[in-house]
């Protein structure tokens, strides 16, 4: 029997399934591995992207690393469920009491839902760590949609920025592409204005972060 949970993201829905029973801890592990170097290739690919104009790529390359970072939740909590399967008190005795090395955007939620997780293991109780990781999983997948959502609205930002600079370059005199010097102090003024308004706008568009799973580390 499969558990799945969802939750929308950028109205697209999302799922976290619980595999089956047989599922043993060494190959959850192994998935865990590959599902983490996927979200580092697309993680790495979407960093670079999102510097650039094209939105339309910015967003294909969002939504991939998303469904990237999915599916390493998904993995992440087959394994916990693999491991309490063994014997929770085991489980919870292999496993940190940090889910996050850095604060940020839900870190808080996450690194509770995650100690209350292991307190619930040390019961021994497999009802009881269940219930537990049900509510672990609740977290991350609420954090993954701030996430995204946090990300799509720096992305939009950043692409209207760059749009507005190539808006306002096109605009400018031609003449000024020659730096030719001022003739007067109304002309200086003028230019250093100019200056100051096209510093601001590199300045701002390079306001925005690179949230991503580098703070995360193994459940293990």
């Amino acid at each position: 029997m499969m558990v799945m949970s969802h939750r929308s993201v950028q109205g697209e829905a999302m799922a976290v399934e619980v595999g089956p029973p047989s599922l043993t801890v060494a190959a959850a592990e192994s998935a865990v591995r590959e599902a983490m170097e996927v979200v580092r290739r697309h993680q790495a690919s979407y960093l670079r992207l999102r510097r650039g104009r094209d939105g339309a790529v910015i967003t294909r390359s969002r939504l991939e690393l998303g469904l990237a970072e999915l599916e390493f939740i998904n993995s992440w909590v087959e394994m916990a469920a693999a491991e309490d399967r063994r014997d929770p008190v085991w489980a919870a005795s292999k496993s940190g009491y940090e889910l996050f090395r850095v604060p940020g955007l839900g870190h808080d939620q996450c690194n509770r839902a995650w100690r209350d997780y292991q307190e619930a293991r040390k019961t021994g109780s497999q009802e009881v760590a269940a219930s537990a990781r049900a509510l672990w999983c609740e977290a991350l997948l609420s954090w993954l949609h701030g996430l995204a959502v946090q990300r799509a609205r720096e992305d939009d930002q950043h692409v209207q920025q760059m749009r507005d600079r190539r808006d306002l370059s096109q605009s400018l005199d031609p003449a000024d592409a020659f730096h030719t010097p001022p003739r007067n102090r109304a002309e200086r003024l003028v230019l250093e204005d100019r200056e100051r308004e096209r510093e601001e706008s590199v300045r701002k568009s390079r306001q925005y972060g690179h949230p991503g799973l580098s703070g995360w580390r193994s459940a293990s």
